[in-house]
């Protein structure tokens, strides 16, 4: 039953089922004709290397998650299993699926809040349908479309980046099992010819599995030797290509033509380690621009699914083009009460006139902030990214370690409930080993006084929950 309220009666009945059964008749189609790529997908992962190198083990959440996946795997005898897994709450890790109701309230909203955020897609937004590969029993029927609760949290993902920039080569590190690539590969704004997944082995699995599924006429390249990776040069740019490359063959992909990197959700799930090669990685790479949508301004004492003090740690050569934290996306709160910061940057470096701008801006307003709230704290973590000031981040990390950060500025209304307490971020941890690490520029005392405040605040860290599934 794909209604959870009271259904329709006489001809709405009627149309109702009708549509159902049409789309079961595609569903059905759909998986007759793909039966050979469930067991190519099976190929793919039982033929990969599963132990990824060291900097890139699976956090503690994902490694249950790819546990599970790799022992379920086997089990599987079709598509439709191996989709039902990969998008059951609970099993696979990948995302907040659920029962909807496609004509509730709920639904409204999201409409409402992505229309409100990206009034020149308006058209787009009203006509926007997930995959026909989707369960029944996680969908809904709208308008003639196939909707989802997922579908309205991933397109905007695509609408914040397509915003700014119309790319060809889309590369996503942790593509899970596929969402984002689809709602990128079929949004009616612009396309892109070639879509790149990094994940692991298990996840690839089930990527291959829904998007051959869903886009039976894309042609998919498994990256499992360097050859694979040197025809992409090669490729028919008219017709859409989906490479899937395991994540310990990452590097081969860094001198291929990219247009944009994307991380969604995972980069906080990492370790110090896995951010630190993740972002050497973006550095070295080819691409021109990088979206993050990212755990931020997480308490230090309540870390729930992250691990590290901060991502993305991005260098100063990255020029930022947008950037707002979670209540500033109406659509966001509909979907998650975590913490979280979306930004696409552009490679370029800030010239030192807008540096210094930048320095004279945060000690003519910002360092004079009674506390700092997420967002302001936000622009001056940024700041110290770019200008690399020590002076500056020694005294946004001695207010920060003093009063913490307020949720949200007193002064703007939210519609959803929020603590109004203030709260140490976890990224105050970041600010003092970035601090000690410039020791040539502070007095012993101030050392000193920032070891002692790190020591204390890493106490917490290490008690706190984090990783949490």
């Amino acid at each position: 039953m794909i209604y959870a309220t009271t259904p329709e009666r006489g001809s709405q009945n009627i149309i109702r089922r009708f549509y159902e059964s049409f789309y079961l008749f595609c569903l059905y189609y759909y998986y007759c004709s793909i039966s050979q790529h469930f067991r190519r997908s099976e190929s793919s992962l039982f033929n990969t290397p599963s132990v990824p190198p060291p900097a890139l083990q699976p956090s503690l959440r994902w490694s249950r998650y790819t546990g599970w996946a790799h022992d379920f795997i086997s089990t599987f005898s079709t598509e439709l299993a191996a989709i039902e897994f990969a998008l059951t709450p609970g099993l696979s890790g990948f995302d907040h699926r659920g029962p909807i109701d496609p004509n509730g309230e709920w639904i409204e909203a999201n409409y409402k809040a992505l229309l409100i955020t990206y009034p020149k897609f308006s058209q787009i937004i009203s006509e926007l349908e997930d995959s026909p590969a989707n369960p029944l029993s996680l969908s809904g029927i709208r308008n003639e479309k196939l909707i989802t609760n997922t579908l309205f949290f991933d397109s905007t993902f695509v609408f914040e980046c397509l915003n700014f920039l119309r790319p060809n080569v889309v590369c996503e590190i942790g593509g899970g099992y596929g969402a984002p690539a689809y709602i990128w590969l079929t949004n009616k704004i612009y396309q892109p010819s070639t879509y790149i997944d990094i994940d692991y082995p298990s996840s690839l699995f089930f990527a291959e599995v829904y998007l051959k599924s869903s886009l039976p006429n894309a042609h998919f390249i498994y990256i499992d030797s360097i050859e694979k990776v040197q025809s992409l040069s090669s490729l028919d740019k008219t017709k859409q290509t989906i490479v899937l490359c395991p994540l310990q063959h990452a590097e081969w992909l860094l001198d291929l033509p990219i247009d944009l990197v994307t991380n969604t959700g995972s980069l906080a799930e990492m370790s110090e380690a896995a951010v630190e090669f993740w972002m050497n990685w973006v550095e070295k790479s080819k691409t021109s621009h990088f979206y993050s949508c990212n755990a931020f301004c997480y308490p230090l004492n309540d870390l729930k699914q992250s691990t590290n003090f901060y991502a993305p740690q991005l260098s100063s050569n990255w020029k930022v083009l947008a950037k707002k934290v979670d209540y500033e996306m109406p659509w966001f709160y509909l979907h998650t009460a975590c913490e979280m910061v979306s930004m696409l940057v552009e490679r370029g470096e800030t010239d030192e006139s807008m540096k210094e701008e930048m320095k004279k801006n945060y000690w003519a307003s910002l360092s004079n902030c009674e506390i700092f709230t997420r967002k302001t704290f936000l622009e001056a973590m940024d700041i110290i990214r770019v200008t690399q000031d020590e002076q500056i981040a020694l005294n946004v990390f001695s207010s920060v370690a003093k009063s913490g950060v307020a949720y949200v500025d007193p002064t703007i209304e939210l519609s959803y409930p929020y603590s109004s307490s203030a709260y140490l971020p976890k990224e105050v941890l970041f600010l003092a080993q970035w601090l000690l690490s410039k020791n040539y520029a502070f007095e012993p005392s101030v050392l000193e006084e920032i070891s002692q405040l790190k020591d204390r605040f890493f106490e917490i860290y290490e008690i706190a929950p984090q990783g949490t599934p």
